[in-house]
């Protein structure tokens, strides 16, 4: 019958066509849903809102009336708009289920490539974010009314309990249930509200502006990080919602290239994988670069022309560090280049480091793409890796482990004079200071040093009993770990040589943080480390990286990518296992002498039908 109703409905020669939804008013909120589909210029639509809601579940269909034919759509769809639905007038949305020729391909690209303008266009934005309970009513309700906190509580971990004051439990409820929804998790709702002219968020008969959802996301965020009990539900929804919201309040995205959207936002979902890239296309500043959407390609072909279009057009390797086959076992099927990220596993490189690494100085890339899977690249093989572990996570049941990670760094220097142990916390924190305002590194004999280390030593304390229970003599437990007695000696002296901090944990006590600096230590390092492998190299290279890398791999510098990449040796080729944190090349420490020493390097060369590194420098 869908098949039907678009033949009926066919667009002109005019390519700028759309199709818009007329859903007809009803005094009776449960009366049957009835609706006509029209064809118009979209420079020329007059006043209509967009829909930006999730699917739901395929398989669940109802069925409303289109031009008098029976047409199926998702309960979801159906509830938002029988909410939307207006008593006595018309309502007029653009819907992309029923506005787009989803059967299809050829005229679903096309529609697709103009979803950025459709949204645009729209008088408004509606973010359908599902049906209501007692407790998103509460929260809804509520949060036009609550007090913005004052600028000197920003920051501090009292603004969530502040207004927790006001609000209570209820309301809390509400706000955990709507940051669960799956809106917030959807690809592509992204391009719906940032080019949005105004939008409004609904939850059942309720409405709230984008104002007021974004200070309950920060109320919601500050909450999880001060608040004893919040930080399972925290986990269990979006971290990255406030960041989202505040786009849209403060103004949203401004010339971004279509790489870095997708790196941001690749943790999203989408039933298409090509989407992680299609859906973010009417919001890049190049697009142009890319071609437009095209379903009648296969998944593979899309994300390897989309590799290859971004070396091409930024004369870079930089996407390489998105891409590996250690990155993770899901979307093994797409059978991609090991150089082509595989973007459905909703993992990006910009979340493994805390700041701008430059492991190759800037050095221009030098390759070639040869087919559609050979990428030819210059670098240097560094070391080679001898020794690989997993990091155990920070909980209740890795004590033991942990033990052993420290006591195999318990002994030895590492590059620079440092012991081994200072060397792997600072490895596990990625050598970043989280509080430092305009130095990233971690400095020995700074406060923010001891502070971190206070941090790590108490995390790994409070990991037998859980993270609401702060172990108030770390010291000690490091000690058991390490099987030594104190024997009279004071923290600096036992803390000291190991990583050359000089105060006692008394004295830390004047530097005690709030809570949710600590937080923040654990979330962005110890947790950015947590599942991944700890690496050593033949030459006492200390690093991490994604599970996959194992003795015999190669950690290399390739020109034009500004991480240290690790590579495995395939016949005459290399294949990418992914990128990795070496601590001291991260920023060329170690690669400053080497740049004046190309010339005495030997060449070796090695190609292949999937190879990888086509001229390889050795140390």
């Amino acid at each position: 019958m869908a098949q039907k109703l678009y033949e009926s409905l066919k667009f002109s020669d005019n390519s700028q066509q759309i199709w818009l939804l007329v859903v007809l008013p009803s005094a009776e909120f449960s009366a049957p849903i009835e609706c006509e589909l029209s064809v118009v210029s979209l420079a020329d639509t007059g006043p209509y809102a967009g829909l930006s809601y999730v699917w739901g579940n395929a398989a669940n269909r109802v069925p409303i009336r289109v031009n008098g034919s029976e047409v199926y759509i998702t309960v979801n769809l159906a509830s938002a708009l029988r909410h939307i639905r207006l008593r006595s007038e018309e309502k007029i949305l653009w819907v992309d289920a029923l506005c787009i020729h989803q059967d299809d391909l050829e005229e679903k690209s096309g529609q697709v490539s103009m979803m950025g303008d459709i949204y645009g266009s729209a008088e408004k934005v509606i973010v359908w974010l599902g049906e209501a309970t007692l407790s998103t009513n509460a929260a809804f309700a509520c949060f036009g009314m609550v007090d913005e906190p004052p600028p000197e509580l920003w920051d501090s971990g009292l603004v969530g309990e502040k207004i927790l004051k006001q609000v209570g439990e209820r309301v809390v409820d509400g706000v955990f249930d709507v940051f669960a929804r799956d809106w917030f998790t959807r690809m592509w709702v992204v391009q719906e509200v940032e080019r949005a002219q105004s939008i409004v968020f609904k939850c059942g008969q309720m409405g709230m502006w984008p104002k007021d959802i974004s200070s309950a996301a920060y109320f919601w965020n500050d909450l999880s990080e001060t608040k004893t009990g919040y930080e399972r539900r925290f986990k269990e929804t979006n971290p990255r919602t406030y960041s989202f919201l505040q786009s849209l309040v403060w103004g949203g995205i401004e010339s971004c290239s279509l790489y870095h959207l997708v790196q941001v936002h690749c943790y999203r979902r989408c039933s298409r994988p090509e989407d992680k890239i299609y859906a973010l296309m009417g919001l890049a500043r190049d697009a142009g670069s890319y071609g437009v959407a095209d379903y009648t390609k296969s998944c593979k072909e899309v994300y390897t022309e989309f590799a290859t279009a971004v070396i091409e057009n930024t004369s870079s390797l930089d996407i390489i560090k998105a891409a590996g086959l250690g990155l993770s076992t899901e979307g093994r099927n797409l059978a991609l280049p090991s150089w082509v990220p595989n973007w459905t596993t909703g993992r990006s490189s910009e979340n493994f480091f805390g700041f701008a690494p430059q492991a190759t100085l800037g050095m221009e890339a030098q390759f070639r793409v040869e087919g559609r899977h050979s990428l030819h690249a210059r670098g240097l093989v560094f070391d080679t890796i001898s020794y690989v572990v997993s990091i155990p996570p920070v909980d209740s049941r890795t004590e033991t482990s942990w033990q052993d990670v420290l006591k195999s760094c318990q002994t030895g220097k590492y590059h620079g004079g440092i012991s081994k142990l200072q060397a792997l916390f600072r490895v596990l924190l990625f050598n970043y200071d989280t509080d430092a305002a305009s130095q990233f590194r971690l400095t020995a004999g700074r406060a923010n040093f001891s502070l971190h280390l206070q941090d790590f030593l108490k995390e790994l304390g409070s990991s037998v009993s859980g993270y609401d229970t702060v172990d108030s003599r770390p010291v000690e437990r490091f000690l058991g770990w390490l099987g030594e007695e104190r024997n009279g000696r004071c923290d600096a002296e036992i803390l000291g040589p190991y990583f050359g901090v000089n105060c006692t944990m008394d004295e830390w006590g004047g530097l005690l943080r709030t809570r949710v600096h600590r937080w923040r230590t654990r979330n962005s390092c110890l947790l950015g480390t947590s599942g991944r492998d700890l690496l050593e190299t033949d030459g006492g290279w200390m690093g991490h990286a994604h599970p996959g890398a194992r003795k015999g791999d190669l950690t290399c510098l390739v020109f034009g990518c500004p991480v240290p990449m690790i590579l495995r040796e395939v016949g005459s080729h290399f294949v990418i296992v992914g990128p990795a944190y070496v601590l001291g090349i991260m920023q060329a420490e170690e690669v400053l002498g080497l740049k004046m020493k190309m010339g005495l390097l030997e060449e070796r060369d090695s190609t292949g039908p999937e190879g990888f590194v086509h001229e390889c420098y050795r140390r």
